[in-house]
């Protein structure tokens, strides 16, 4: 069933509604309660793409991403940890596509700012070798 565009806007919209609002109430609690949750999901849907959650996860902990462009990832990976989903968790194979799929998108989104927090970290690390 295709969408129709005024649909599709709406829907666009609406997300972009959502993140401005999580990003106003984002906070230093929220990146602790992600922390707390989510290594526990290397499992099921989310194993295949684990190396995603950790790329998001290091552009939440680097000190030289500003908190603005961490707000993105941290709803992600918040909407991973949370029990309520499009799909719920429990259903067999597809529970956690949802988050899978939430997961690759917005670590495509970002791409350029993971790169630049690991190229900080390689950067960071090779110095205290040095």
């Amino acid at each position: 069933m295709k969408l129709n565009t005024p649909i599709k806007i709406k829907v666009i919209k609406h997300a972009f509604f959502m993140l401005n609002s999580m990003k106003q109430r984002a906070c230093k609690d929220d990146i602790l309660s992600v922390k707390d949750e989510l290594f526990t999901m290397n499992k099921g849907g989310l194993k295949g793409v684990w190396d995603k959650v950790l790329d998001l996860w290091g552009v939440i902990k680097s000190t030289n991403i500003p908190f603005s462009q961490k707000v993105l990832p941290l709803a992600a990976l918040i909407y991973t940890i949370t029990p309520l989903d499009a799909i719920p968790d429990l259903v067999p194979f597809i529970g956690l596509s949802d988050d899978a799929t939430i997961i690759v998108a917005t670590a495509a989104t970002i791409a350029t700012t993971i790169i630049k927090s690991k190229n900080k970290l390689n950067t960071t690390v090779e110095s205290k070798v040095s």
